[in-house]
């Protein structure tokens, strides 16, 4: 890495060393910096998470990332992102997506997160009810009145969002 770097000590013990520019994206880091007199930030990250933090961030040179623009209205990633970021997420397991949306949460990293968020959303978004269910073995233990309730009292939920129609504020 070129550059002066911050070491960062992940939940496993090891040192992931990232760039100083990352306090311009990670309030939790910027936070510790200002905060610590030594030299090592602990996190409650592992080093394989923690790697993939990085790596976004290195690919996106630490410059400002664009917002992604919402409501998400398509499942290709490739019309919100470029093709690196959709092959950077398309990459990850499921539970490597979690623990990436939970990192980018407690480092404080909204670029991320913004982007986990909507390569998510863009995975949910064709997908029915039943696909959905089916893809992570849910059961259905609602009734039907039940569901009936829910569509009636959380309604901008089930909305479809492929209009232009913005979801208004609850």
């Amino acid at each position: 890495m070129e550059g002066p770097s911050i070491a960062c000590i992940t939940r496993e013990g090891s040192t992931i060393y990232v760039s100083t520019r990352m306090i311009d994206f990670s309030n939790f880091i910027k936070e510790k910096v200002e905060d610590l007199l030594c030299e090592e930030i602990p996190l409650d990250v592992s080093s394989h998470i923690m790697i993939k933090v990085k790596s976004f961030y290195e690919h996106h040179e630490y410059k400002d990332i664009k917002p992604v623009k919402k409501p998400i209205k398509t499942s290709n990633f490739t019309t919100i992102a470029s093709e690196w970021d959709n092959n950077f997420f398309k990459t990850l397991t499921e539970e490597d997506m979690s623990e990436l949306i939970l990192a980018a949460s407690y480092l404080q990293c909204d670029a991320l997160l913004d982007y986990c968020s909507a390569f998510m959303a863009s995975q949910f978004k064709d997908l029915t009810f039943d696909e959905l269910r089916r893809k992570y073995d849910i059961t259905d233990d609602l009734t039907p009145e039940i569901e009936e309730q829910m569509k009636k009292e959380y309604g901008f939920i089930f909305r479809d969002l492929s209009s232009d129609q913005q979801v208004p504020p609850q």
